[in-house]
């Protein structure tokens, strides 16, 4: 839901006047860029999940179908598998719908169920059952989390892989303490919380 803009700032992409902020005037070609970016997120940030997946602008939300082509999302399933990242299924924005959820099932992506963090909808997983009864998604289809010992932030020079997290990017500075502290315990809350990470 962010997008570098001008000088790699990160723009808001639900904010006014986003079009001429991130150069959306081409909304296909702005498309190739945004898989890009979901491919840039998914193949260097150490996430487990990724949340609100395929989410548009609202001037681009009524034609999903048309931006979300399967070769779009063929590349975003291609790279989550790889570097083994989730897929929410959001019930609070009732994405990705079900054409990108079966490209995703098919691809052989792992799915986890997420509510958004905002009243009133926290909690309520009513989509996220229902996709998942849809598809037929079994245990084996969802997420989990990776043993301790595993974990690709495991053992090794902490410190230096916080500090390389901060490195010219202002959204993990603003976190830095608290993403270091949950780096040291180790702890369940990091996969399930800022370790899921927007686009």
């Amino acid at each position: 839901m962010t997008f570098p803009g001008k000088n790699d700032r990160r723009v808001k992409l639900w904010e006014k006047d986003v079009e001429s902020r991130v150069g959306m005037q081409d909304k296909q070609k702005w498309m190739d860029r945004f898989v890009d970016w979901h491919l840039d997120i998914l193949s260097k940030q150490p996430i487990d999940i990724l949340a609100n997946v395929s989410w548009l602008p609202a001037s681009m939300a009524d034609d999903y179908e048309s931006y979300w082509t399967l070769e779009r999302v063929k590349k975003v399933v291609d790279a989550a598998v790889e570097y083994r990242v989730a897929l929410e299924i959001s019930s609070s924005y009732k994405l990705p719908k079900p054409s990108f959820l079966k490209a995703a099932k098919a691809g052989g992506a792992k799915f986890s169920f997420g509510s958004n963090g905002r009243y009133p909808n926290m909690g309520k997983l009513d989509y996220s059952v229902e996709m998942a009864k849809a598809l037929h998604l079994t245990q084996s289809d969802m997420f989990t989390p990776v043993p301790e010992g595993r974990k690709p932030f495991s053992g090794g020079n902490t410190k230096a892989l916080v500090s390389s997290l901060f490195t010219g990017d202002q959204f993990f500075a603003n976190r830095a303490a608290l993403l270091q502290k949950l780096l040291f315990q180790q702890s369940a809350i990091l996969v399930l919380g800022k370790r899921a990470r927007t686009p």
